[in-house]
């Protein structure tokens, strides 16, 4: 799944088939749905929580956090920061 596709999957409220029949395992999908839950929880609505994965992110080493969705230990790193900021 490419960070297109992962950021697609972040303006969805639910997971598209083909997502859940692509090469990635079923974990990350989850915690990435996970992710997007709690950032918009955090960021008060998932249009600001969007803009935020663009932008470089000091906890981040300044990298924007949607370069690092395409991991499971990327999409915990930016869980984690999700939740320093809350």
């Amino acid at each position: 799944m490419s960070w297109l596709a992962c950021y697609t999957l972040l303006l969805k409220p639910c997971v598209p088939i083909a997502i859940l029949t692509s090469d990635w395992p079923l974990l990350q999908v989850l915690k990435l749905l996970a992710l997007a839950h709690q950032g918009a929880d955090v960021f008060g609505e998932p249009t600001a929580f969007r803009r935020w994965l663009g932008k470089p992110a000091y906890g981040l080493d300044s990298q924007p956090p949607l370069a690092l969705l395409q991991t499971s230990g990327g999409i915990d790193l930016v869980a984690e920061e999700v939740s320093r900021i809350a």
